[in-house]
């Protein structure tokens, strides 16, 4: 019954304080989409080199 519950409760975002909001949350973002564009990129380049 708690399987489910466990993952958000020991999640990575619970619900942000203000102070770290304006911190963390736009320098997660930040790090999420320079993973994805350096994902696309690598994708592309490996897809171009076939």
């Amino acid at each position: 019954m708690f399987v489910t519950r466990r993952p958000p409760i020991k999640g990575n975002k619970p619900v942000p304080s203000p102070a770290r909001a304006s911190t963390g949350g736009a320098g997660e973002a930040i790090i999420f989409i320079l993973a994805a564009l350096g994902a696309v990129g690598g994708l592309g380049y490996i897809f171009t080199q076939l």
